[in-house]
Order: structure tokens, then C-alpha cells, then sequence
């Protein structure tokens, strides 16, 4: 009876108690402020590789244009100016790119 009326007492100190509550308020705080910082800081760099991505497909396929009625020195000039690994517009953010030039030729624009 005496290690159960011990441990009520124990529990009711703690309770009362409010000592480092602030450091729990502000280790909550902070972990979502990290967090949301690691979030922001991955959007941007998402947003920055699909920039990249669209500057160097644009590339290419104004390099193919330049080309147009040769079809072979057309892909060739879109596989040059693509943004894979051996092309001019090739970064390490971009790692599993594919250029594969398809040419149509339409009757209406």
C-alpha cells in the first residue's frame, strides 16, 4: 500500500508541476519550422530541374527546326542540343533524360 500511495504522489508532482513546458512548445515549433524550410527548399529545386528541363527542350527542338526538311541532321540537332547526358544542355539534375525527336507532318496548324 505504501509503493502505490508513492507512486499516486509521484504522478500528482509530475503533473503539477510545469517546469519545461516551454522547451517542448518550442522543440514542436521548431521541428515544423525545419520542416517546412526542407519542403520549400525541395520545391525549388524541383521547380528549377523542370525550368531546366524546358529551357533544353525548347533548345533542341528550335535546333531540329533549324534542320527541318533533313530529317537525319534534324535528330541529329535535337540529340546535340537535348539536355541528356552527352548533350550541350546536359546537367546533373537531369540524370535520366531521353531525347527522341518524331517528326509529323500535318495538313492543319
Amino acid at each position: 500500500m505504501g509503493m502505490k500511495r508513492f507512486g499516486n504522489s509521484l504522478r500528482r508532482r509530475f503533473l503539477k508541476n510545469q517546469r519545461g513546458q516551454a522547451v517542448v512548445a518550442v522543440m514542436i515549433t521548431a521541428a515544423t519550422v525545419m520542416s517546412l524550410a526542407a519542403a520549400s527548399v525541395e520545391t525549388g529545386h524541383v521547380y528549377y530541374a523542370y525550368e531546366q528541363l524546358v529551357a533544353s527542350t525548347n533548345s533542341a527542338a528550335l535546333a531540329g527546326a533549324e534542320a527541318m526538311p533533313n530529317t537525319t541532321q534534324a535528330s541529329t540537332n535535337v540529340t546535340t542540343y537535348s539536355a541528356q547526358s552527352n548533350g550541350m544542355n546536359a546537367t546533373g539534375m537531369l540524370k535520366n533524360v531521353t531525347a527522341t525527336p518524331a517528326f509529323l507532318c500535318l495538313g492543319t496548324v
